[in-house]
């Protein structure tokens, strides 16, 4: 599945194409370049895709007053974002069969259409954006739930301005999405370290975690620096019955995310 066309008006720079050019570009299987002057709306079309997609890391992305373009002293009160994808895999469409839309070629992609409203201030009611999410052309299917959206999310890497800091590691870092989002992670969040049989090096990545979690609990230094922290400062604290203990580890689970 690709992201072949994305359309959009009233979306910051773009206008409905009267009041300024609208939002509609083609684009190809595998490497698309944008390319333009600072404030040219290079940023839009990629918070464009954003907004109707959503992405992998689960960011806060949301429709604000700003977003909506403004031609002269007017500002627009209807905006859409329109997102076609297409060459899903049989398994894709089956998972939005509902959604689909059949071409008279004989295939079929998948449209999410996203229209939002801007209702200014009232009186003492704040002002406020609605927005849904249809599929179809101009929205005319169904409306598109969390399900669809979850299959369709992209993985989207912000500016890269401080690369030595950006890309440091951590949990949803630029480092982690690429990993989780790259094909060959699939089944590497099983456990294939055998405690019975500690020095065969595992093949997945969280066995390996475990690899070198067990060893690293059998080092001495852990080992006196765990119990120096139990002994003598824990044991302290604890009640009666309710001994408090502590663990020295690599990661508090032996997961995917973590790792």
């Amino acid at each position: 599945m690709y992201l072949k066309r994305i359309r959009s008006q009233n979306f910051r720079t773009f206008g409905d194409g009267k009041t300024g050019p609208e939002l509609d570009w083609d684009l190809s299987p595998g490497l698309n370049m944008l390319a333009g002057e600072n404030d040219a709306g290079k940023s839009a079309v990629v918070d464009a895709i954003r907004q109707v997609l959503w992405t992998t890391s689960y960011e806060t992305v949301r429709l604000f007053e700003q977003d909506f373009h403004i031609a002269g002293s007017v500002r627009a009160s209807t905006l859409f974002i329109e997102a076609t994808l297409c060459d899903l895999t049989p398994d894709q469409q089956a998972a939005v069969l509902d959604w689909l839309t059949y071409e008279a070629d004989g295939t079929c992609s998948l449209i999410v259409h996203l229209h939002a409203r801007w209702l200014p201030p009232q009186g003492t009611r704040r002002g406020r954006i609605d927005a849904i999410a249809r599929s179809g052309r101009g929205g005319t299917g169904p409306e598109v739930g969390s399900a669809v959206r979850e299959i369709v999310r992209s993985t989207y890497l912000r500016p890269l301005r401080d690369a030595e800091a950006e890309l440091r590691p951590g949990r949803l870092s630029r480092l982690s999405q690429v990993l989780g989002a790259h094909k060959k992670i699939e089944g590497q969040e099983t456990n294939d370290f055998k405690v019975t049989d500690p020095p065969t090096i595992p093949q997945k990545l969280v066995g390996l975690m475990a690899f070198a979690q067990h060893y690293m609990g059998e080092h001495e230094v852990i080992k006196e620096v765990q119990g120096d922290i139990n002994t003598n400062y824990l044991s302290k604290f604890s009640f009666a019955g309710d001994t408090l203990s502590s663990r020295i580890r690599i990661a508090s689970e032996l997961a995917l995310t973590p790792i």
